[in-house]
Order: C-alpha cells, then structure tokens, then sequence
C-alpha cells in the first residue's frame, strides 16, 4: 500500500485512492506514479501506461527506464521531456 492510499484511508476516504493517479518528480532521478494499471508500450523513448481512471499517460524522453514496479505505483527513469495524459 502507499504513502497517499494510507493517508487515505486513516481519513476514511480509502474508495478515492483506486481512482486518483498521483505523479511525484524526482529532481534530476525520474518520476513515480501511483494509480497505474498496466504498461501499454514501452521503448527507450516513450512508456505510455494505462490508468486506473481509464486514462493514459504518456512520458516522452531520452534513456527512459523502469526503475522499480509496486502494486499500482511505478517508477521511470531517463531524461523526460514531456508528460501527457489523454
């Protein structure tokens, strides 16, 4: 469980955290999403996953890598230029 569906839950709104996608940047060492479903395409250039929300997200970049995967949390790594969510 993470940080945010913790917090979540001790405030009794833990039916939010499956629907909420939260990206954290990490200075010069990547991103971490939480609230992601599945992996949709993945390259050295772009990793495009799907949301619990239906939504996707899209992280555009140079060396892009996957750092480590958790229960609905991921962590990417690389030169990111862009994020975009559709």
């Amino acid at each position: 469980m993470s940080y945010f569906d913790e917090n979540l839950k001790s405030l009794n709104l833990s039916e939010l955290a499956s629907e909420t996608t939260v990206v954290h940047f990490i200075l010069h060492g990547g991103i971490i999403v939480e609230g992601f479903k599945k992996i949709f395409e993945l390259s050295n250039n772009k990793i495009t996953l799907t949301l619990k929300t239906g939504e996707t997200l899209t992280i555009s970049g140079e060396k892009l890598e996957i750092k480590e995967i958790a229960t609905g949390e991921i962590s990417v790594s690389g030169d990111i230029f862009n994020i975009q969510v559709k």
